[in-house]
C-alpha cells in the first residue's frame, strides 16, 4: 500500500465519507489510490473554493467530517476564504495538500510554498508525514483533532514521493478528545451573575488583554514563539499531560527551545519551584500556591516527543490532583489560541 492509499484509507476508516477536490500533477497519486478506497466519494470542483466552500458546507449539514484535496500552496490559498468560514464555524475539515517531492523542493520548483505557513492562519493542527509509514497515522491524528469539540480545521501536507511510495498501512483510529467540562461551581458564578439584576459586561475585552499580557509576559521567559507553537494540557486521574509542539513538525528550531525549555522546567517543578508561571500568569494563579508549598510531592517525569516535548504529573494526593486542575485550566485560558485541552 502506498502513502496515498493509506491516508485515504485511514480517513475512511475514521468516518470521512467525501473528498473534494481540485488536484495537480503533485496530487495524481493521490487521485488514483480513490479507486483502491471506493468507499470514499471523490467531487471535482473547477475552482479551490468551490472545494473548501463545499467542505464547510457539508461538514455544517451532514454532521459529519469532510476533506479536501487541493494543489500545492496556492491551492490552499485559492480555498482559504471559506476555510476561514469553516473555521468560525467550528466545521471538522481536513485539508489535504500535495507538496513536491521532497528531494525536489530544494531546488525552489514553481508553486514552491510554506504551505505550514499559509494552513497555520487556520490555528488547527498541521501535520506531515515524512514517509509513506506515516501517511496513516497522521492522518487519523488529524482527523481525530478536526472532531474535538467544537471541531476544527487540520491540514495533512503530502509531499509526491511520500504519495507514490509503498510502505504505508491504514493508521489505527484516534479517539478525539471529549468536550471539556465545567465546574459546577462556575456554572453556580454565572447563574448567579444573571440572576443578580446587575449589569453584566461581555468578558471578552478582560479576557483578550489579559491573554496579550501573558504572550507579552510568557515572550520574557519561554524563548520559543508561541506563534508558531501550541501547548496542550490533558486533565488524568492521577494529575495532567503538559505538551508543548512546534505548529509546523519539521521546524527544528522551535522543537529545540520547547524541548531546552520543558526539560529545565520539569527539574524547577520537582523542586517545588513554580517560579517561571507566577512570573507569566501572576502569583494568584489558581492552584499555583498548592504546588508551590507542595510540589516535591508530585511526580514529574519529562519526555521528548518529535515535534516538541511532554511532561507528565502524577500524584495520589487528591488535593494536589485539584490543584495541577486548576493550574491546567487557568493556562488554557490565559494562553487562549496558543492553548488547547
Amino acid at each position: 500500500m502506498n502513502g496515498a492509499e493509506a491516508l485515504l484509507r485511514t480517513l475512511v476508516d475514521g468516518g470521512v465519507e467525501v473528498l473534494f477536490t481540485n488536484p495537480g500533477t503533485t496530487e495524481l497519486h493521490l487521485v488514483g489510490a480513490l479507486e483502491a478506497v471506493p468507499e470514499l466519494h471523490g467531487v471535482l470542483a473547477l475552482f479551490e473554493g468551490v472545494v473548501s466552500g463545499a467542505a464547510d458546507g457539508y461538514a455544517r449539514i451532514a454532521g459529519k467530517p469532510a476533506a479536501t484535496l487541493l494543489h500545492l500552496g496556492p491551492g490552499l490559498a485559492y480555498g482559504l476564504t471559506n476555510l476561514h468560514n469553516s473555521r468560525r464555524a467550528n466545521s471538522p475539515v481536513v485539508n489535504i495538500v500535495g507538496d513536491h517531492a521532497t528531494f525536489h523542493t530544494a531546488f525552489d520548483p514553481p508553486l514552491n510554498s510554506d504551505i505550514a505557513a499559509l494552513a497555520g492562519w487556520l490555528r488547527g493542527p498541521v501535520r506531515r508525514p515524512e514517509d509513506a509509514a506515516g501517511a496513516g497515522p497522521d492522518a487519523a491524528a488529524a482527523l481525530a483533532t478536526t472532531l474535538e469539540p467544537p471541531g476544527q480545521i487540520a491540514t495533512v501536507i503530502m509531499p509526491a514521493d511520500v504519495s507514490w511510495s509503498d510502505g504505508g498501512a491504514a493508521g489505527a483510529p484516534v479517539r478525539p478528545r471529549p468536550a471539556p467540562t465545567v465546574e459546577q461551581e462556575t456554572i453556580t458564578q454565572v447563574a448567579e451573575a444573571l440572576r443578580s439584576g446587575e449589569t453584566t459586561a461581555p468578558p471578552t475585552t478582560t479576557t483578550s488583554n489579559r491573554q496579550a499580557d501573558v504572550a507579552e509576559r510568557g515572550a520574557s521567559v519561554m524563548p520559543f514563539d508561541l506563534e508558531r507553537t501550541t501547548h496542550r494540557f490533558s486533565r488524568t486521574d492521577t494529575g495532567g499531560v503538559q505538551t508543548v509542539v512546534a505548529d509546523y513538525p519539521r521546524d527544528s528550531t522551535q522543537i529545540t527551545l520547547v524541548q531546552q525549555h520543558l526539560s529545565a522546567e520539569v527539574e524547577r517543578f520537582r523542586r517545588g519551584d513554580f517560579s517561571d508561571p507566577a512570573r507569566i500568569h501572576g502569583t494568584e494563579m489558581p492552584g499555583l500556591a498548592t504546588l508551590r508549598a507542595h510540589g516535591g510531592r508530585i511526580t514529574i517525569t519529562y519526555e521528548a516527543v518529535p515535534d516538541g516535548a511532554r511532561a507528565t504529573y502524577a500524584t495520589d494526593d487528591v488535593g494536589l490532583r485539584d490543584a495541577l486542575h486548576h493550574w491546567f485550566d487557568a493556562q488554557v485560558s490565559d494562553h487562549g489560541p496558543h492553548a488547547t485541552r
